[in-house]
């Protein structure tokens, strides 16, 4: 080793003596207000509408398909589709709406800090 380099348990001990800084409640809100605004991606866009017609075309198959189980005897077979279409249909929901549900949250976060 060198005399120019530092190790970590030297690092770590400079870092103990240096002074922190005093605790402020607007810190985090004014960092946040200096970040630039989100951009609108065209790719977002895309992925909401996929998504929305994959929820209702989802929607649509699984009614038809709970019509034609109802008519006749459903099998085993028959209820796991079933289970397997709404399984998607709840799937994609969720990935819809969860960033909205993430978002929010995480805005509530900062604004209590």
């Amino acid at each position: 080793m060198t005399k120019n380099e530092i190790t970590d348990s030297d690092l770590r001990h400079m870092l103990r003596k240096a002074p922190s800084a005093p605790p402020s409640p607007w810190f985090t809100r004014k960092v946040l207000n200096r970040l630039p605004d989100k951009k609108k991606r065209l790719a977002s866009t895309i992925e909401f509408s996929v998504y929305v017609i994959g929820i209702i075309i989802s929607s649509i198959y699984i009614i038809g398909y709970m019509k034609g189980l109802m008519s006749n005897e459903a099998t085993n077979l028959d209820i796991a589709i079933l289970y397997g279409l709404v399984a998607l249909l709840i799937s994609m929901m969720y990935l819809l709406f969860s960033p909205f549900v993430y978002q929010r949250s995480a805005s509530r976060a900062t604004r209590h800090q």
